[in-house]
């Protein structure tokens, strides 16, 4: 039986090698039955890089489709990091973009590696949240930083299962932009920190090892919550 899984990446043309990087090793460690159905959205690839992301169907068979990002504004957002470009932002937009058939997405950052099967992640049972998330190393640290309540945690946002169903419920766009009105002062992870200010809550905490960097494996001066035996 052959199971279906939405994947979903921000990507411009520089970004692209890693982007290859990511979706090779997602099909090389997939099962027979999983089948995936890549959504780019795409900032500026070059046609003859798209071409060479579809080379990867002979690695296994997938589908796949770009979507234009340009016709978006993203203007009145902060990027206030060197390394991380406006593509961060885009991931805000994607229930005006996929098509609302698809109840359940993962979303995933160029600059990871998949070493395990994704299905095993598409089946963490996230029905009564918003989203599927992973304790962030210095998540005590930030959420300090951006005064939430500390019985709640702060989560990395390279790795996400969204609950598509639940967030088209919860004007999950609006609520993005009105956290950034309010709390632009106190913002410097950009759409992490608005992440977790709209998700605070209402998102479930699985497993470090689907979002393992790392400073879990060496010495970490930030406070976290996440102990030696999670790890």
């Amino acid at each position: 039986m052959t199971f279906k899984i939405d994947v979903c990446f921000a990507s411009d043309d520089n970004y692209t090698q890693h982007l290859a990087v990511v979706i090779a090793s997602i099909l090389k460690n997939s099962s027979e039955n999983s089948k995936f159905h890549f959504h780019i959205l795409d900032g500026g690839i070059r046609d003859k890089n798209k071409q060479k992301l579809l080379k990867l169907q002979s690695i296994k068979p997938f589908n796949y489709n770009f979507y234009d990002m340009s016709k978006f504004d993203f203007s009145q957002l902060p990027l206030n990091r060197d390394y991380i470009s406006v593509a961060t932002y885009y991931r805000l937009f994607i229930l005006d973009i996929l098509p609302e058939s698809i109840e359940k997405l993962i979303y995933l950052d160029c600059d990871v590696v998949v070493k395990e099967d994704l299905k095993k992640l598409y089946d963490i049972n996230i029905d009564n949240y918003l989203a599927g998330v992973v304790e962030d190393e210095g998540s005590i640290s930030q959420i300090h930083r951006l005064r939430l309540p500390l019985e709640n945690n702060y989560f990395n946002a390279g790795v996400i299962v969204f609950n598509l169903k639940e967030l088209r419920k919860y004007y999950f766009k609006e609520k993005c932009f009105d956290y950034y009105t309010k709390n632009q002062d106190s913002i410097t992870l950009q759409d992490q920190d608005i992440l977790n200010g709209v998700f605070n809550g209402k998102c479930k905490f699985i497993p470090l090892c689907w979002n393992a960097n790392g400073r879990l494996f060496r010495f970490n001066e930030l406070e976290h919550h996440y102990t030696e035996k999670m790890k």
